[in-house]
């Protein structure tokens, strides 16, 4: 077996289709968006799209979606560690 074909998961579109991401897609997403796990982001997708069944994309649509989806984790990522830093105790000058 290739192992860049390899399906690490399979998003349900309109119409009982589903659209497979295969472990090479999965690697040009993660170095598109450093910033967060794409792995661990892929699922989360699959069950939105699972659960939503009227808000699943076409299969025109579905690479925006996803694109979209790993955007907003990567910017919510970034946030979550821009504030972090901010709410970290200062150590005093004062010793």
């Amino acid at each position: 077996m290739n192992l860049g074909k390899e399906v690490v998961c399979s998003i349900p579109l309109q119409g009982g289709k589903v659209y497979d991401i295969t472990r090479d897609q999965a690697d040009e997403l993660q170095a598109k968006y450093p910033g967060i796990r794409v792995m661990m982001v892929l699922p989360k997708i699959v069950a939105w799209n699972e659960r939503n069944a009227s808000g699943r994309k076409t299969a025109r649509g579905i690479k925006k979606h996803v694109e979209h989806w790993l955007g907003n984790a990567e910017h919510d990522a970034l946030w979550r560690r821009e504030n972090d830093e901010r709410e970290k105790p200062r150590e005093s000058r004062f010793r």
